[in-house]
């Protein structure tokens, strides 16, 4: 009986084990300058959001990746969907560690974008009427 025991306890630890190492991911929080760009592949209209900084984005730190980034493209996908009623928008985060890297590729793909698609296609979000929000790692 108590050989079933062992094995038992034993059993029942492995998956705790197992759980703790998950857990045991090392989250860092930074600040990040992104924005967003937003485009349905049917329609000729690209939205664009402003540059803008967002506090406490969670980053794994042992790959060095932002977590939930599709949460922040859904929080885009959100707004074009209650202000322009835009269902099937394809939404990207792009970001950068300093605001002079976001502003640098937000200038290269907005120019990217009036030379293939024509300004009058580009819709520009500001600031204030759009910002990302921080998103909490899971």
């Amino acid at each position: 009986m108590t050989k079933k025991l062992a094995i038992f306890l034993f059993l029942l630890c492995v998956p705790m084990c197992m759980l703790g190492q998950n857990s045991d991911r090392r989250v860092k929080y930074e600040a990040v300058y992104m924005f967003g760009v937003a485009m349905n592949f049917a329609d000729s209209t690209i939205y664009m959001t402003a540059v803008g900084r967002v506090d406490s984005v969670a980053h794994d730190a042992s790959q060095g990746v932002m977590m939930n980034r599709y949460a922040y493209s859904e929080q885009l996908n959100q707004y074009l969907y209650a202000q322009a009623d835009k269902r099937h928008e394809t939404c990207a985060v792009l970001t950068a560690s300093s605001r002079a890297k976001a502003e640098k590729q937000y200038l290269k793909i907005r120019r990217r974008i009036v030379r293939d698609h024509g300004a009058h296609n580009l819709v520009e979000i500001p600031a204030n009427a759009f910002f990302f929000r921080p998103v909490p790692a899971l």
